[in-house]
């Protein structure tokens, strides 16, 4: 097969996009990197120019790199931008360019040849697994996705963000994620990455961030894999330096016939027509911007010449939910997208439109209301668009949405916006009354009728929006040492904004709320219940604390203080009673168990408008059946799972559900039980798909899913740890990691799983035969797996791999030449704790051991972890551990 040459750009690019050709300047990006082997600084191009193509682009470097037709470039793109609609827009279009390549790889007679021999060149990166030529995974809603490739380091992926998901990981903190998942979630972020930062300007303090971390990591050690690149990519740069490399589109200057889409596109018909309202305030739900807006909409309805889907963008989610209601109310066909929507209710919506969030749009949709969320990189093209005055970059943004792509003989954008006597003076959140007073000045040098497209626009510079802040925080080595100290429990979280946020006087938008009717009678039970299958990050409804703290409010003062079910919070990947509404912090998940609306349109509010509680989400591959009469299960299960062992009632449900033998899904049983005259029954029973165990890191530890009671024993310690240490071989052969870090990663998985031949483990693992230790249990349950730990002696927290450390130190010690601190800290961090402290002393681990107690009380790793954080870097450090944890997952998923 042909390697992949710089010339088949035009042809991969044209089957992705329909047959159309790159652009002149999306040509120009892909030279610039292939020349230079970094990303420029800045991509500065109009709205419409086909920035998100950043996407197609990644992917097609990475070939060329796979085929040595580029120099090593980032694996993966993270596309970060303020906007939860953007963000879903460019998944989906990772997701439709992964199924293209996949597609091409099972059925080669079909595909296209050039995408054939990219999704192959992709494929490389694998080496002899069969792994995806391309991996997408979203970060929104307040929760780590279970899409995110925490296990493949080696894969081109791309990864859309809102920034203070990817932010907040960038640090070592991530909102919603697991205290030990964190450092390998910043080594996913950061290296072997590119930042997109789309709208820059809508960020600057995180771009300040992310450069000061690629600054960071510069300084660090050099381990062969890329530092972080940055780009951002907006229509009005944050800064004219000449240091930064930059690629650009220039409306008078196109390359034809290259270029003919784009000329259309640049100066596509958009008429403008201002509308005065005496009543604009500026503020949520204003009825001069309801009315006005549902009065234009209902004459384009009306007017034969209308084909397309109609847009309207307001400034605030009260104002769009109260327009879409009234619309619906006239049975006019609206369809609403702010970004407090629940992904499970966005993937509902375009799972019923489909397209509708494309230039197609769909048919059965008249009008889309939308706030804020649709006006950056969305790509839809309205015919006709109502809008409300914003600052003029906003107006800018949303000129972008109409004609999107010059379809359209005729196009109409009305500006609802004050009379010129009654300009803003106070600020209207989230805008500020300068930034309106600019926004009204810039938009009425354009007459009534006159054409607005981006080259018209592009002679009049849009002012600036005014800088929240006067100083933007510096991410400086030390504000990182601590920030690295990932694995501790904070009483106070650590508070991010200063690295993450432009405007500090607002609330962050990063909380939210799930909502879980199917929850068992007692407080007890129910936190059982959440703990075992916690919140997930479809669930989620985002808002900001204040909106979160009024649904916590409304919840309590529904249930009163004598509820048997407590409100209920998420918290660093815990379960945990609130007790105080006030104790609510950025990164919370509320858990809403009462049957409570706390909806309007779908949209998180108090008051709610919906008069139904929302439905739960359904949770992929997981079951829960409760105790009811007229139950999905008889009761006699219940009171069976009460009686009997997790064993034994696996086996009692393979009998009463034979198909499930096979397929040898998880079954759960609560601890807790329900009281009944007929006999006590336990208080739930889960059923679990077992693809659902295998992604569950901490689970595939102790647990392999390819042996079955009855069978071939699990595999050996001996043998897992070989096979962890060639898989990392594989790894960091296949990523370019320098020499001397790649055996010391290849030795920390020799010896990472060391503190398994504890005896008090083994017999956890049921082994019968300790002369030959295993490394994995049985097949069981997840709860069977966490019942035999406490039974097993060991201490409550007790971790193999605080024990793995000590036999790591001890070697090194004793004169083994392979083993130096840093191959000691990536065992002992292997699992992501012991960042910087364990749960336990060197007495608790092992009273006999001098090496422990020098470790683990007097305090040796602390000081090691702060040696080497210093030395390498916090990144390095990170990545090493990240890159041993992914061979290790890699190969337990296996069943090895």
């Amino acid at each position: 097969m042909e390697p992949v040459q710089l010339h088949d750009f035009d042809e991969f690019f044209a089957a992705l996009n329909g047959g159309h050709k790159p652009f002149s300047w999306q040509c120009a990006l892909v030279s610039h990197v292939v020349q230079h082997g970094v990303w420029p600084d800045q991509i500065v191009a109009p709205t419409g120019a086909g920035k998100s193509s950043v996407v197609d682009v990644h992917v097609f470097l990475n070939a060329l790199s796979a085929c040595g037709n580029a120099p090593r470039i980032p694996r993966r793109l993270h596309t970060v931008v303020n906007r939860r609609g953007l963000v879903d827009n460019q998944y989906q279009r990772a997701l439709s360019i992964q199924s293209m390549l996949k597609e091409a790889l099972q059925d080669p007679a079909a595909a296209s040849d050039v995408v054939l021999r990219v999704a192959s060149a992709l494929q490389t990166f694998s080496g002899n697994r069969q792994g995806h030529p391309l991996v997408a995974s979203v970060l929104r809603g307040g929760l780590t996705s279970r899409s995110l490739p925490v296990s493949d380091f080696s894969s081109c992926a791309v990864i859309a963000s809102t920034p203070d998901m990817w932010g907040s990981r960038a640090l070592f903190q991530g909102y919603g994620s697991t205290l030990y998942a964190r450092p390998r979630e910043t080594a996913l972020m950061t290296m072997d990455s590119v930042v997109v930062l789309d709208e820059a300007h809508l960020n600057r303090q995180l771009l300040v961030t992310a450069r000061r971390i690629r600054d960071i990591q510069q300084a660090g050690a050099k381990t062969g894999i890329p530092e972080l690149q940055v780009v951002e990519t907006t229509a009005t740069p944050s800064t004219h330096n000449t240091e930064y490399s930059s690629i650009g589109v220039d409306p008078n200057d196109l390359e034809f016939p290259r270029d003919n889409a784009l000329h259309l596109r640049l100066h596509a018909t958009k008429r403008i027509t201002h509308e005065q309202l005496p009543k604009w305030n500026g503020k949520m739900g204003n009825r001069a911007v309801v009315d006005g807006a549902i009065e234009r909409i209902e004459q384009w309805l009306n007017d034969e010449a209308r084909t397309g889907t109609i847009g309207c963008i307001v400034n605030h989610v009260d104002t769009a939910i109260k327009i879409s209601a009234a619309l619906k109310k006239s049975k006019i066909r609206a369809v609403l997208l702010v970004g407090r929507l629940r992904p499970h209710d966005l993937e509902d919506i375009e799972e019923t439109y489909p397209g509708i969030f494309t230039p197609k749009g769909h048919p059965d949709v008249d009008v889309v209301v939308a706030t804020q969320t649709l006006e950056v990189g969305v790509d839809v093209d309205f015919q006709y668009m109502v809008t409300e005055l914003a600052p003029a970059t906003a107006v800018q943004q949303r000129i972008g949405r109409l004609n999107r792509l010059g379809k359209y003989d005729d196009a109409e954008l009305v500006i609802l916006q004050p009379t010129a006597d009654a300009a803003p003076k106070r600020d209207c959140p989230p805008y500020t009354a300068e930034d309106l007073r600019n926004g009204l000045t810039w938009i009425n040098q354009f007459e009534d009728g006159e054409d607005i497209n981006p080259a018209r626009v592009g002679e009049y510079a849009a002012p600036a929006t005014d800088p929240r802040r006067l100083l933007y925080q510096r991410l400086e080595f030390r504000d990182v040492e601590l920030l690295a100290k990932s694995s501790e429990r904070h009483a106070h979280p650590m508070e991010l904004e200063f690295w993450l946020r432009d405007d500090l006087s607002d609330e962050t938008p990063q909380a939210g709320v799930v909502v879980r009717h199917t929850v068992a009678k007692t407080a007890e039970a129910t936190i059982e219940l959440l703990r075992t299958i916690p919140p997930t990050a479809n669930e989620v409804f985002p808002g900001s604390i204040t909106t979160v703290r009024e649904v916590a409010s409304k919840v309590a003062q529904t249930l009163g203080p004598d509820h048997a079910i407590p409100q209920l919070v998420y918290r660093a990947g815990e379960i945990e009673v609130l007790e105080e509404v006030k104790d609510l912090k950025p990164g919370d998940v509320l858990i809403v168990t009462a049957d409570i609306p706390i909806t309007t349109e779908q949209v998180l509010s108090i008051p709610a408008g919906d008069k139904d509680a929302p439905e739960e989400a359904a949770i992929d591959g997981v079951t829960v059946y409760l105790p009811k009469d007229q139950g999905e299960l008889d009761l006699e299960l219940f009171r069976a799972a009460h009686e009997l062992t997790p064993t034994e009632f696996t086996e009692l449900w393979y009998s009463r559900f034979p198909d499930d033998e096979a397929q040898a899904p998880s079954i759960e049983i609560s601890t807790s039980i329900v009281e009944d005259p007929r006999g006590d029954m336990a208080a739930w029973i889960i059923r679990r798909e077992s693809k659902i165990l295998r992604a569950d890191s901490e689970t595939i530890q102790e647990w392999t899913p390819s042996v079955q009671p009855g069978g071939e024993t699990p595999p050996t310690l001996a043998d897992h740890q070989r096979d962890v240490a060639q898989r990392a071989r594989e790894i960091c052969d296949g990523l370019g990691v320098e020499g001397s870090f790649a055996q010391h990663i290849v030795t920390a998985a020799e010896l990472h799983d060391e503190g398994k031949r504890d005896p008090r483990f083994q017999r956890m693992l049921k082994n019968p035969d300790a002369t030959r230790p295993w490394a994995k249990s049985l097949t069981r349950s997840r709860q069977e797996i966490l019942r035999s730990k406490a039974g097993s002696e060991l201490p409550i927290g007790w971790r193999h791999e605080q024990l793995s450390a000590v036999v790591a130190e001890e070697k090194r010690l004793s004169g083994d030449k392979r083993i130096n601190e840093l191959v000691v800290h990536i065992v002992g961090a292997s699992h992501g704790r012991g960042r910087d402290l364990f749960p336990h002393t060197g007495e608790e681990l092992d009273p006999r051991s001098e090496t422990a107690h020098r470790l683990f009380t007097e305090g040796q790793w602390e000081s090691n972890v702060r040696t080497l954080t210093r030395k390498f870097g916090a990144y390095t450090l990170a990545l090493c551990e990240s890159l041993e944890r992914a061979a290790d997952a890699q190969i337990s998923g296996e069943g090895r």
